[in-house]
């Protein structure tokens, strides 16, 4: 960073990449980042280095010789308290990390008929295979009416037919929950509203 502050080359044009956390740090203690200012901070692929140059991802595994204590710090790491806790560090407005232990939902068609693929929660993350999914419709005070149910393929993808009967009159807010998967929490996504 102090390097790309003082930039020697002619163009005055260098850049870094460095941690949001890293260059908060530096530029509130005065310790090298003065004049420097971001240019890509969003993860997608329109951005420069496009869907994944901002990722690193961390990947904690347990083998399955390991103890009581491997397995309970891996459970801790994908829970969801830890998630929520990191999405909102420092600030909720500003945080410093995005956690990613809850997958993607990248749905390539809607209703009635769903096609997409489940992946890891990190941009350019891998796809999920066998992944158990549940379209539900949901509706407070009414238990959750289910509608349809697939398991993930290979690359994590799937497609599923949510047509139902009209004479059913089925209201509430569509969501597709997944099963807990390799590295990742439960998901639940809002993909759309019925009735």
């Amino acid at each position: 960073m102090r390097s790309t502050a003082g930039c020697r080359f002619a163009s005055k044009r260098c850049y870094a990449l460095v941690d949001r956390a890293v260059l908060r740090k530096l530029q509130a203690t005065g310790h090298g980042a003065q004049g420097v200012r971001v240019l890509v901070a969003r993860n997608v692929a329109e951005t420069a280095g496009g869907s994944a140059a901002l990722a690193h991802p961390v990947r904690a595994y347990v083998t399955p010789q390991a103890g009581s204590a491997a397995r309970g710090l891996l459970e801790l790491l994908t829970s969801a308290a830890i998630q929520t806790a990191t999405d909102a560090y420092p600030t909720a407005k500003a945080p410093a990390y995005h956690a990613a232990a809850t997958p993607l939902l990248l749905l390539d068609q809607g209703i009635p008929d769903l096609h997409g693929r489940l992946t890891e929660g990190s941009p350019g993350g891998n796809g999920l295979p066998g992944v158990h999914l549940v379209l539900l419709v949901e509706r407070a005070g009414h238990k959750p009416v289910q509608i349809a149910a697939v398991v993930t393929g290979p690359a994590g993808e799937f497609s599923a037919s949510a047509r139902v009967d009209a004479s059913r009159k089925l209201q509430g807010t569509l969501v597709l929950h997944s099963d807990a998967a390799r590295g990742q929490i439960a998901g639940n996504f809002t993909i759309g509203r019925m009735g």
